[in-house]
């Protein structure tokens, strides 16, 4: 086996990804960003190579000599000063990295989708990589350029490229050095900055258990087919119960009506686009997505790839102690009961 190329690799996902990869002793080049942070990835032994991913050449170049790619690349956010880079690095650079390696003809390609870019099913029924996209009137900027990423990548698959696709839940564990909105849910729970919660839910799945499911993508998923690396369906009151649980924090939050919460989104959202240009505390149309269920089943990941999955508990106990560890957390009450 040749070299295999990590697009993301210093990333959230992509980091776990690479440490995978180095345990089969494989030869890993990881492709970052010209500046990003790779402290996850520092002191590993691999190739790094600066590239952009919306530059076609330099995607090229980082690709050659590799026989395997791991396409992780993608900007995970809810709100952005500059709308369009969501879609010049989600869908361009996507079509970048898959063309580059369409023209190598390399031998598997592992792409890095989302829930986000399947449907979703009504109530608290759980969807699967069946259920047909359903939320254009609901999307924000990062869910529809997901859904579009991925239907090119399924185009390539048609094509003749060999590529299985991955399509994570919501991801909790260590080196979410960002952090992701799904690292930031926990941390403003634990450091007192969530106001309240509504009726929703989502699936909560361990980061480690989605890097083992990009490898066995690569090893025993079908060309075309998708995976839904999904553990656990719980509702935001149950997820709440379960930091509590794990932190032995006592946090008393208020239901708040889910219209109210959008409108909030929505005056901070515009406060954030015209005075402030920093991130808002909370999205409107991210809101409007999240009010949902968004359940997943994964009985095809344990089938097919023979995936296993992590408690829960202990997934949100290994993101609180590293967030810890890394100084993220504030909140005196919690780091007093933690020393």
């Amino acid at each position: 086996m040749g070299k295999t190329l990590v697009t993301g690799g210093a990333g959230f996902i992509g980091s776990h990804v690479v440490r995978l990869l180095l345990e089969q002793n494989r030869d890993v080049r990881c492709m970052i960003m010209h500046g990003e942070n790779t402290k996850n990835i520092d002191g590993l032994d691999v190739e790094k190579v600066e590239a952009d991913v919306t530059d076609s050449d330099q995607v090229k170049a980082a690709m050659k000599g590799c026989d395997r790619v791991f396409h992780l690349a993608a900007i995970y956010a809810l709100w952005l000063p500059n709308r369009r880079k969501m879609y010049d690095v989600n869908i361009t650079g996507s079509q970048n990295v898959l063309w580059a390696a369409y023209k190598a003809d390399v031998e598997k390609v592992v792409y890095t989708s989302s829930i986000a870019a399947l449907g979703v099913e009504d109530g608290e029924s759980p969807s699967n990589e069946k259920t047909d996209f359903n939320q254009i009137d609901k999307a924000n900027d990062y869910v529809f350029s997901k859904y579009l990423s991925d239907q090119d990548a399924k185009v390539f698959a048609r094509e003749g490229l060999p590529l299985t696709i991955v399509n994570p839940g919501f991801p909790f564990g260590a080196r979410d050095i960002a952090p992701t909105p799904t690292g930031q849910i926990l941390l403003d729970i634990v450091n007192g900055k969530t106001p309240g919660y509504f009726d929703a839910g989502f699936n909560i799945v361990d980061v480690e258990d989605v890097a083992r499911g990009h490898v066995l993508a690569e090893e025993k998923g079908k060309v075309g087919e998708s995976y839904c690396l999904t553990n656990r369906n719980v509702k935001m009151k149950e997820f709440l119960d379960l930091v509590m649980e794990v932190t032995g924090m006592r946090i008393k939050l208020r239901k708040i009506p889910i219209n109210v919460a959008i409108a909030m989104g929505y005056a901070l959202e515009y406060r954030s686009d015209t005075v402030t240009h920093q991130r808002p505390v909370v999205s409107g149309k991210a809101l409007r997505y999240a009010k949902q269920y968004l359940f997943y089943d994964n009985t095809k990941a344990r089938e097919e790839l023979g995936l296993e999955f992590t408690p829960i508990e202990e997934s949100i106990r290994r993101a609180v102690e590293w967030f810890k560890e890394n100084g993220y957390i504030t909140n005196r009450e919690f780091l007093k009961r933690a020393s």
